[in-house]
């Protein structure tokens, strides 16, 4: 005579208990709540890492741009200087000699700022 699913249901309930089949069941539910909270808390986690790098590049950048804007106000005010005091052709022979710039944009100077200078 083989046993039935009821039969055998019936057999572990009375093996186990019903206090331990709910301690059981309880069990069960409590890490299946841990492992969901684990899954959730680590997206989480990545999202605010993420939020983080992005503000972390945004706040990179912009004391890249303040930077820069103060050093082409440093330029600015060196350039209206050596306007002012009639250096200008003293400061672009050191450019000039240093070779950074293009030389049609040296002839260009030459040619048309610095001779109406000296």
């Amino acid at each position: 005579m083989g046993f039935g699913g009821d039969a055998v249901v019936d057999v572990i309930s009375v093996v186990i208990g019903f206090s331990d089949m709910l301690s059981i069941a309880q069990t069960v539910g409590i890490v299946g709540t841990m492992v969901l909270t684990l899954i959730f808390s680590k997206r989480h986690i990545q999202s605010l890492l993420s939020h983080q790098q992005t503000r972390v590049l945004n706040d990179l950048d912009e004391k890249v741009r303040k930077m820069a804007e103060i050093i082409i106000e440093g330029w600015l005010h060196w350039i209206k200087n050596c306007f002012k005091y009639g250096t200008i052709g003293e400061q672009w022979a050191q450019i000039r000699s240093e070779g950074w710039l293009n030389p049609a944009f040296e002839n260009f100077v030459n040619r048309e700022i610095i001779l109406d200078r000296l």
